[in-house]
This record gives structure tokens, C-alpha cells and sequence, in this order.
């Protein structure tokens, strides 16, 4: 088969859960002897013998930058653009692709899906949606504020999801989740937990459980739960048995909108100088430095309040490190039914409670523990590589979506190009393109024709770059709205 995966997130050097976890099943797919393509962003941060290194047997396509057209909204600029580099590979190469492997976050496929089903083009591709939690979804959860731009960005996931016929979820709570919130019935769908870095193995470095060390990795923003992590913390070593206990929190600090102010800097504020002896902030880690603070700890702690899966979780099980995860997360189903380092999510008190159980344990109860745990691990990635693997398997044969299906919801277009237009002041040439996908939509669906005609009113009324838009975009990358 040939399958082409599409990801502005180019591992390693753009490193997040969703290019992390496509390296390694195009690596998987690809030692099963598939051809494997990938259309990704190129960063300056790239270096060609890394590129070599990683990507050996794998073909890359970069977009092309200089035909940027939606200037004023990363998420619908690059889908584009993605978009134009896969219709550029099948026009100018005359290359048959099986698959197209798509993320859900940020709907990077939603031109490819808007010209699958409103235009019929690629009619033989199965378009396989992996999903790992919408970006507005996410935002919802994480209580970023939800402007404009995460405005247009959840429209276009929601027409993604309606308009796509394959998906995986990497886990049952987050299949459940989608599909609630999207009212979508008939979906083909498989589960299939993350690939995660096999380097993250025990022996990679020796692993010492005596130490009364409690790691937290991930970002620090408010869904990951990191504050419910630090109360429970400083309630713990008031007792005098667990008064050397030591908790590091690795990774990159959030502003978060409660505090006004990044994480660290609120905790570093409110906290005593006695307490914050006991709380390091490491920040982002290389990957080599991370296996040795791993071996460094007692127990990884992951109190999220909301998460699909749990990539870190994963690899820190493999690393031998035994964690402590929430009931009714995406992390609960990473590890044993039967494991009891537990608490329900958000609960501070049973949070301590299971904390003081892992600070308790013997040496040899810790040791079982990782064993056990590794062998989940490794069960999980077993799975997820025979899950993949059949479901396209079965697909193969199966149909793509037919033009005029009636899946696709006019509504939803009209509604992501028209808050579009609020946010930019130079319509001119857009428009012009625009137009065309407005006149398709309208013969399809003259019951709102008289929106359509609204769209040029507002065109006309635009007349410079709105203001504001700074600081939705410095919200976007910072976390923070720029003073």
C-alpha cells in the first residue's frame, strides 16, 4: 500500500504527541514493507542528515510557503497549503495513494476533505482521520479564551469529522467523547493506542526506586492538572515522614488565564521558600536527559482533569517508572485494569492518599510494580500495530465518500468563511477564489443563498487588518495577550 500521512508537526524537530506518535507508525508501516510519504511544514530548525537519519525510506513533501492564502489564520493557511501539496504530488507525479492519514487537532485535512466531498476529487483515497482531540475541544478543556480564531478553527474540525468516513481513537473515553459532541452514528472506526519512542526502555538507564523522587512531565497548563499535583504535594510533606520527599515538574511553563500569569510564576509566589526547596521547574528536557531523570524517580504522576491518551505516560511505563494516573482519562485505559494507583480526577485528598501509598512502598513491591507495568506497556504497542494494521487492511476494498452524499453541511462552510472575513481587511483576490466554493455551496443549497449574498455586504465593510488580531495570535502562541 501506499499511505501518505499529512502533519505540520515534523518529528523531532517539531515535537508534539501527534508527529511523535505518526513517526513511529510510519516507521511501523513502513518496516512492513509500505510505501510511506509525508507532507509536512519544513522549520528552520531542520537539518538535512538528521532528516536523513530519521526519515531513511521515507519520502518528505514540504509545502510551499510562498503560496500562503489565509494570512490572517495559521490553521486555515496551512491546511491549505497542505492541501496544495498533495494535489501537486497526485497531479505532477501520477502517484496512487491508498491512504491519506489525516490529525484531527487543527483540521490540517479540511481541504483536502472539502474537495473530496463538495468537488468529488480523489474518489479511490480513503482519507483515515486520527484522532487525538480536537484543538477547540482541547482549548474548551484548558479554559483558553475561545476567539475568532479557535472560532474558525473548531468549525472546520466539526466539517472534517461530518465529512470523513475512516477514524481512530486512541482510546475508548475519547471515541465516546467525539461522538457524543458531534452526533456522528456511522462511522468506520477502529481503536488504536499511540506508537510512542521504544528508546524508553528499562537498562537505558538504571532505574533507582529508593529515592522519594515525584516527577509530573508535560505541559503546565490547567487540563494537564499540575496545580491539583502541588497542592496535594505541599500537604503531603508537612508530615515529617514524608518531609524529604522532592517533586520536579518537567515541562513548558503556561500562562494560565485564573492566574493571570504563567504557572511558576503564580506558584513561585505563593509558595515558602521552604516549599519551593522541595519543587524543582526543569522545564523542556532533550530526550537523553529526560531517560536519566526518569531513572531518577520514584513515580510519574499524570493528574490531568481531561486527556485522550497519555503519550509521556506511556513512555515513562516503558522506562520502568510506575505511575499514578486519574479513573475516567484516556491514561486510565493505558495502564492495567486491575492497577490500583488510582484517584478520581480533580480529587486533591485522594490525589495525597494514592501519593503517600507510592512514598510507602518497599524496594520490591516498587520493582514488581514496573515489571508488571512494562509488560502493559509493551502490550499496548502491540496492539496498536495489529489495530492499524487490519483496519486498513479492511478499508482497502471499501468506498471513499461519493460526491453529493449529503454529508457535507453547507452551514458550516459559509459559517468558517464568514467569521474568516471579520478577521481580515484585504478580502480583494480571496474573495475572488472564495467565490468559487460560495457558488458551488449555493446550487447545492438555495435555502441559504440569502446568507451568501450577506458575505459580500461584509466584504464591502472591511476596509483594514483588525487590531486585535495581534493579540488573538499572541494568545494563540503564548499563551498570553500582549500588552
Amino acid at each position: 500500500m501506499t499511505i501518505c500521512y499529512v502533519t505540520r508537526e515534523f518529528f523531532p524537530f517539531y515535537y508534539g504527541g501527534i508527529g511523535s506518535h505518526f513517526y513511529f507508525q510510519m516507521k511501523m508501516m513502513q518496516s512492513k514493507g509500505h510505501r510511506i510519504i509525508l507532507i509536512t511544514n519544513e522549520y528552520p530548525n531542520v537539518e538535512k542528515h538528521l532528516v536523513a537519519k530519521y526519515y531513511d525510506g521515507i519520502e518528505i513533501v514540504f509545502t510551499d510557503a510562498s503560496l500562503e492564502n489565509f494570512q490572517t489564520h495559521q490553521n486555515l493557511n496551512n491546511s491549505f497549503l497542505m492541501w496544495k501539496a498533495l494535489d501537486d504530488l497526485i497531479e505532477a507525479n501520477e502517484i496512487k495513494l491508498d491512504f491519506v492519514v489525516i490529525p484531527d487537532c487543527g483540521s490540517e485535512g479540511f481541504f483536502m476533505i472539502l474537495n473530496q466531498t463538495l468537488y468529488g476529487k480523489y474518489p479511490d483515497i480513503k482519507f483515515v482521520v486520527e484522532v487525538e482531540g480536537p484543538m477547540n475541544m482541547v482549548a474548551v478543556k484548558n479554559r483558553d479564551s475561545v476567539d475568532e480564531h479557535f472560532t474558525i478553527t473548531g468549525l472546520m474540525e466539526e466539517f472534517t469529522f461530518r465529512n470523513s468516513k475512516y477514524f481512530t481513537f486512541p482510546t475508548e473515553i475519547m471515541m465516546k467523547e467525539l461522538k457524543d459532541q458531534i452526533k456522528i452514528e456511522e462511522i468506520n472506526y477502529k481503536l488504536v493506542p499511540n506508537l510512542v519512542n521504544n528508546d524508553f526502555v528499562p537498562g537505558a538507564a538504571k532505574h533507582n526506586p529508593v529515592t522519594k523522587n515525584i516527577f509530573f512531565v508535560g505541559r503546565l497548563e490547567y487540563r494537564k492538572g499540575a496545580d491539583l499535583l502541588i497542592q496535594a504535594f505541599i500537604q503531603i510533606i508537612e508530615e515529617e515522614k514524608y518531609n524529604d520527599a522532592q517533586l520536579y515538574f518537567v515541562g513548558k511553563d503556561q500562562y494560565w488565564n485564573d492566574y493571570g500569569k504563567t504557572f511558576q510564576e503564580y506558584w513561585c509566589e505563593k509558595l515558602t521558600s521552604q516549599q519551593l526547596s522541595k519543587i524543582h521547574f526543569l522545564q523542556f528536557l532533550p530526550h537523553d536527559e529526560l531517560i536519566e531523570r526518569l531513572a531518577e524517580s520514584r513515580v510519574c504522576v499524570f493528574p490531568s482533569r481531561w486527556e485522550p491518551f497519555g503519550n509521556v505516560a506511556l513512555e515513562a511505563i516503558l522506562a520502568g517508572v510506575p505511575v499514578i494516573v486519574p479513573k475516567g482519562t484516556g491514561l486510565a485505559e493505558i495502564v492495567d485494569r486491575d492497577y490500583d494507583w488510582l484517584f478520581e480526577a480533580e480529587n486533591i485528598g485522594e490525589l495525597k492518599n494514592v501519593l503517600k501509598k507510592a512514598l510507602d512502598e518497599t524496594e520490591d513491591n516498587l520493582i514488581l510494580r514496573s515489571e508488571n507495568l512494562v509488560k502493559r506497556a509493551k502490550e499496548v504497542l502491540a496492539i496498536s500495530e495489529e489495530s492499524f494494521c487490519s483496519f486498513l487492511e479492511e478499508t482497502k476494498e471499501g468506498k471513499g465518500i461519493a460526491l453529493n452524499e449529503k454529508r457535507h453541511d453547507a452551514k458550516l462552510i459559509f459559517e468558517i468563511f464568514s467569521v474568516y472575513i471579520q478577521l481580515t481587511g484585504n478580502p480583494g483576490k480571496k474573495f475572488k477564489e472564495m467565490q468559487k466554493d460560495y457558488f458551488k455551496v449555493n446550487q447545492l443549497y438555495q435555502d441559504i443563498s440569502k446568507f451568501y449574498a450577506e458575505l459580500q455586504t461584509q466584504f464591502d465593510q472591511v476596509n483594514k487588518e483588525n487590531l486585535i488580531l495581534k493579540k488573538y495570535l499572541n494568545v494563540l502562541q503564548n499563551g498570553k495577550v500582549s500588552q
